[in-house]
């Protein structure tokens, strides 16, 4: 029996593969803006080239490896047709510079930069030309600050709320392959509930169940939560418009074949800022909501939230289902081996005890699986 889906919105501004986005999250870069010279000569800039998040509304700081970036052409003054190009480069501490990219034709969606492993501790710069019959020119434009990875740059901020590392399990998936997505744990998380069309629980609360859920996420990756007073809204569709300030919601919507579906719904940067659970609110007599039942559902759902998958094995293997998030009914109201290492590894990608680096688990499968 499956016990719960992966939203089919996972990310609103953000892509799972490669570099494409959906066509409103992209960037629209500054079109290439040239200005009339009153001679022939090689192009002259006027406004340095601006480097841009690739997706609308993310921050460029801090600079993590895998962020993705745009730059445009500037403002050049030039007599006659000009093409325009970008190379990124990365400058080591000892002033040298090196290729990320070769040069990169600038329009109006140009492939964005993804910031790669070999460019940490170093700046990030685009070398941006302009090029027309009597010659070329180009001009830089950098980054303010030095590129760091996530597991750097949640240590400086709060290493001191990393717990132990588990033992390293890999049955875990994330939610987004081939990404990890966590949430920054140096912030609180806020999050409510929406009691429209909240079903009867027998034996608990749903504030109470799902503050011992998220007691155990606290206990496994460090971060913390704060309860916002409860709220009702009519959900529409896989959606509820919360208050101001929350980022997490637990709501309730009839539904046919789940009995909750939950997900990250928008994304900064290395790390998710807002997601979803929604639990049936159909109680019937075959499957009543009580204590156990209601934990082990917002375990898992809260799970997605946190970037986990469904581990499952990828068919003919056969699939052990002895996690919390696995797609499957179980009497388990605690997070097992795997579960504990994906929620470490995504929180703070730093490896498990035992492995010597981080990974994605059992990988692409059960990614998105109902």
């Amino acid at each position: 029996m499956i016990l719960a889906a992966t939203l089919g919105f996972l990310l609103a501004n953000s892509s799972s593969t490669g570099d494409a986005a959906p066509a409103s999250a992209r960037q629209t870069i500054r079109a290439p803006h040239l200005l009339a010279a009153t001679a022939n000569s090689a192009p002259t800039n006027v406004q340095a080239p601006k480097i841009t998040t690739f997706y609308q509304g993310e921050s460029l700081l801090p600079v993590l490896v895998g962020a993705k970036y745009l730059a445009d052409s500037g403002i050049w003054r030039s007599t006659s047709s000009t093409s325009y190009s970008v190379q990124w480069l990365r400058r080591h501490k000892n002033g040298a510079l090196k290729n990320l990219t070769g040069a990169i034709a600038i329009v109006s969606h140009e492939r964005p930069l993804t910031v790669p492993s070999s460019a940490d501790g170093q700046n990030v710069i685009a070398h941006v030309c302009a090029s027309n019959l009597s010659g070329q020119a180009c001009v830089d434009s950098s980054l303010s600050q030095s590129v760091q990875t996530v597991a750097q740059y949640n240590s400086a901020g709060c290493g001191y709320r990393r717990p132990a590392a588990p033992a390293y399990d890999n049955n875990f998936s994330s939610i987004l392959w081939p990404r990890a997505l966590g949430w920054y744990p140096c912030q609180t998380i806020t999050w409510a509930l929406d009691t429209f069309h909240q079903p009867a629980l027998s034996g608990s609360t749903w504030p109470a169940a799902t503050l011992a859920a998220l007691a155990q996420i606290h206990q496994a990756t460090g971060l913390v939560f704060h309860q916002a007073p409860n709220f009702s809204v009519r959900p529409h569709g896989q959606n509820i418009r919360a208050p101001r300030g929350v980022q997490v919601v637990i709501g309730f919507t009839p539904q046919n074949n789940e009995v909750g579906v939950g997900g990250v719904t928008d994304s900064s940067q290395a790390f998710a800022t807002a997601g979803i659970v929604l639990l049936n609110s159909q109680t019937k007599s075959t499957f009543p909501w009580d204590q156990t039942h209601a934990l082990e559902t917002l375990l898992h759902e809260l799970g997605h939230v946190v970037g986990l998958g469904h581990p499952v094995a990828e068919p003919p293997a056969f699939d052990p289902e002895n996690e919390i998030m696995d797609p499957v009914l179980t009497t388990f109201t605690r997070y097992q081996p795997g579960d504990l290492c994906g929620l470490y590894e995504f929180t703070w990608r730093q490896p498990c005890r035992g492995a010597n680096k981080v990974t994605l688990g059992k990988g692409r499968v059960g990614q998105g699986a109902h």
